[in-house]
């Protein structure tokens, strides 16, 4: 590629503040196209991610498990990540599974808007049920997991 990167070319919507930080005037052309596959690694597992997760929405309102659709996913990310920290990755598929993935299927904006749903829809026993089962429950996911894993 003649020692030019493309990153500049890219739009800031790209990858976001990945995308502009990269732009900065401290990173050199060098530096740039080298966290360019990170970043690019980072886009497809997030969007692998979200796809996953957009499915596992619509399932669960299919079968009308509303937020518990949420819960079970920020649960399976959970674990995810936490396998993700004790076995033995690159840092490319750390990146691509932590970074990306997990970051694209999960998401806590999700859990905090469907928990406050459920407050302003007077479900405050059920609002407080979802909030308290979904910390609890990843903690303990992913100190099983790190319990199990760990030598």
């Amino acid at each position: 590629h003649g020692g030019r990167c493309i990153l500049p070319a890219l739009p800031a919507s790209a990858c976001g503040v990945l995308a502009a930080s990269l732009r900065s005037r401290r990173a050199t052309p060098r530096r740039r196209c080298r966290a360019l596959p990170e970043a690019l690694l980072a886009c497809v597992g997030g969007g692998i991610g979200a796809t996953c997760r957009f499915g596992i929405s619509r399932l669960g309102a299919a079968r009308g498990w509303s937020v518990w659709g949420t819960m079970m996913t920020n649960f399976l990310g959970c674990g995810l990540l936490a396998i993700s920290n004790i076995i033995k990755l690159t840092q490319q598929q750390r990146i691509l599974l932590g970074t990306g993935f997990c970051g694209g299927f999960t998401t806590f904006s999700t859990f905090a808007v469907e928990a406050v749903q459920l407050m302003r829809k007077g479900m405050y026993g059920t609002a407080a049920l979802y909030v308290l089962l979904s910390n609890i429950c990843g903690l303990l996911v992913v100190a099983m997991i790190f319990r199990s894993l760990r030598p």
